[in-house]
């Protein structure tokens, strides 16, 4: 007995209605223009702020009434990593004793101001190893010195910045 090939009649086309196609074509169209939005468009919003803006409006924007533990946490985070990008010092695991070398070698950074920072660092690592606790005014005082410190840094390196700029267009003047 021999069988020959036998046509598939087990396979039925599954017809959707047309509105169903529809509502998915605009549930795909917004995931779509949400990822958009929040990739490019949103991210180009954020970025009309200099780093200098940011670090100032988050150190001012920090909880005074917090423990002093993660007070200082988020104040060493902010502060450090804005020195990190903006003049390349490595202060990310480094303690108050370790960063007074760092921050008085910095050609950018007046040696006073240097000597304020590692002061405020060594109350900070105080109050998140000690569990030192401080004062409401006493972390205000730190806000506004830290953002009185950072402005004079941010003057001293777009002047500097200026001054290569200016250097480089003398140069290509000349040649």
């Amino acid at each position: 007995m021999e069988e020959g090939l036998r046509d598939i009649h087990g396979f039925y086309a599954l017809e959707l209605p047309q509105w169903i196609l529809w509502g998915l074509y605009a549930i795909i169209a917004a995931f779509v223009f949400y990822f958009i939005y929040n990739r490019f468009l949103k991210k180009t919003q954020n970025d009309s702020f200099t780093l200098f803006e940011l670090t100032c409006q988050h150190l001012t924007e920090l909880d005074l009434n917090q423990n002093s533990k993660s007070f200082y946490l988020s104040y060493s985070e902010l502060v450090k990593s804005f020195f990190q990008h903006r003049l390349g010092l490595d202060l990310i695991d480094k303690t108050a004793d370790e960063l007074k070398p760092v921050l008085i070698s910095s050609p950018m950074l007046a040696t006073e101001s240097a000597l304020t920072l590692s002061k405020i660092f060594k109350k900070a690592d105080l109050a998140k190893f000690a569990r030192q606790e401080l004062a409401a005014d006493i972390k205000a005082q730190d806000i506004e010195t830290t953002v009185r410190i950072i402005t004079e840094l941010e003057e001293a390196v777009n002047a500097e910045e200026q001054r290569q700029k200016q250097a480089k267009l003398e140069e290509a003047k000349l040649t």
